[in-house]
């Protein structure tokens, strides 16, 4: 890798870094933080997130999404389930084939008090951009993510073990 010469540059780098790491610490504190106010673990309400996102989907494929075993999987929809968050559908075409549901109205019920308040400070926060900024907000994230994931394969591979294809 490159090694910079430029003190402001490497500065500025480090100071990047620190602000990341703050991020993900505060972010990881404000998920724990809703995940108890809902009732709910914060893997559990982080997979629920996925669920939502990526909408209804059978167990398996949030297995081979999330990286899980069945079991673990089988175990997150019994206790989502048990708490109205999410439904298991037979297929029309094939009753052995079962998707996993959110529902939505539950969901956005119980998470919506939770989570709207700093929804909109981060949407106020955004609006002060310009569209060039915006972009290489954009283009940092989508670069973390890609990272994120690169290291997931990696560290899952090398522990012999699936990791997540999100």
């Amino acid at each position: 890798m490159e090694s910079y010469s430029h003190p402001p540059f490497n500065i500025t780098i480090q100071a990047v870094r620190t602000v990341s790491r703050q991020f993900a610490n505060t972010t990881t504190l404000l998920h724990e933080t809703i995940a108890r106010q809902a009732g709910l673990s914060p893997t559990d309400l982080k997979y629920l997130e996925l669920i939502i996102q990526k909408g209804q989907m059978t167990a398996g494929e949030l297995a081979h999404l999330t990286g899980l075993t069945t079991g673990a999987i089988t175990g997150l929809i019994d206790r989502l389930q048990k708490k109205k968050l999410v439904k298991r559908q037979y297929a029309k075409d094939d009753r052995r084939k079962v998707f996993i549901v959110p529902i939505t109205a539950n969901t956005s019920r119980i998470l919506e008090p939770l989570t709207h308040p700093q929804s909109e400070k981060i949407l106020r926060h955004l609006q002060s951009f310009d569209e060039g900024e915006l972009l290489t907000i954009l283009h940092f994230f989508n670069g973390i993510n890609e990272a994120n994931l690169s290291a997931i394969h990696q560290i899952s591979r090398a522990k012999g073990g699936q990791g997540a294809t999100l």
